[in-house]
C-alpha cells in the first residue's frame, strides 16, 4: 500500500511535457499475495487507488488519495484514504506528513487512523534512501522502516527501479523489534504519455520470534495519469 501520491514515484520523462499544478493517477493493481508492512494478509488480491497531488510553489505539494484493495477468493479487504504534506527542505532532502484512515475486513490487523512521517534523501539522479514512520492511533503503536532505492531511466519511455531495506515495530499490533528483511524491483513501460503499466517482484523474510514464512510475490500495475 502507497502512503504517498503516486505521481511522486513516476519519472517526468513518462509524464506528458507540460508544467501543471495538478496532477491525478488513477492505479489498478494485481498481486499474487498481499504483504502489508510484513504481515501476510491475503492472496491474489485487486487494488484500485486514485491520487491526485497539487503543488504549491517549488517547495510544498499536498496530495490526495483512495484506495480499495480485495482478495479474489476471500474475504478480506482493505480500503481507506489519506492525506499527505510535502515539502522540500534542500536540494537533496524532501518531508512528508501525512495522516491515514483505514478499514480492514476479515484480517489480523484493525481499522484505524495513523500518522506518517517520511524522509527521502537523494544522492544522485539514481540513488536515493528513505526513512518512513507510522504511529497507529489505535494500537499506539509504530511502525518504521528504512531503504536504499536504485531507478535508472532507461528510455524516454521506460524505467528501472529495485529497492530493499529493513522494517521495525514497537507495540505494533501483536509486535516489537525487527520485522523483515525486504526487496521489490519493477518495470515501467509508458505506453502512452497518460498510460503505463509495471511487473514488479517483491520479497519479504521475516524477523520476527513467530520465524512465520520467508514469500517472494509479483504483481502488475496499470497506470493512467490525468
Amino acid at each position: 500500500m502507497r502512503i504517498r501520491p503516486l505521481l511522486s514515484l513516476v519519472p517526468f520523462s513518462l509524464l506528458p511535457a507540460q508544467d501543471v499544478p495538478l496532477g491525478v493517477e488513477a492505479v489498478t493493481t494485481f498481486r499474487s499475495d498481499y504483504l502489508f508492512r510484513g504481515f501476510h494478509l491475503a492472496q491474489q488480491t485487486l487494488e484500485f487507488q486514485i491520487a491526485t497531488e497539487i503543488a504549491f510553489g517549488k517547495d510544498q505539494t499536498l496530495g490526495l488519495g483512495l484506495f480499495d484493495l480485495s482478495e479474489g477468493s476471500g474475504s478480506f479487504r482493505q480500503s481507506g484514504l489519506y492525506l499527505d504534506w510535502g515539502h522540500t527542505l534542500s536540494e537533496n532532502l524532501q518531508a512528508s506528513l501525512s495522516l491515514t484512515a483505514q478499514a480492514f475486513q476479515d484480517s489480523a490487523l484493525e481499522s484505524g487512523t495513523e500518522l506518517g512521517l517520511t524522509l527521502d534523501y537523494t544522492f544522485t539522479e539514481d540513488w536515493s534512501a528513505e526513512t518512513m514512520l507510522f504511529w497507529d492511533l489505535r494500537s499506539a503503536g509504530l511502525y518504521g522502516a528504512s531503504e536504499l532505492s536504485y531507478s535508472h531511466v532507461l528510455s524516454p519511455k521506460s524505467f528501472f527501479s529495485a529497492a530493499g531495506g529493513i522494517s521495525y515495530t514497537a507495540s505494533y499490533f501483536d509486535r516489537s523489534g525487527l520485522n523483515d528483511v525486504f526487496a521489490r524491483a519493477s518495470y515501467t513501460y509508458g505506453l502512452t504519455d497518460s498510460l503505463a503499466w509495471t511487473p514488479f517482484l517483491g520479497l519479504s523474510v521475516p524477523l520476527t520470534e513467530e520465524r512465520t514464512q520467508s514469500r517472494l510475490f509479483f504483481g502488475l500495475n496499470l497506470e493512467v495519469f490525468f
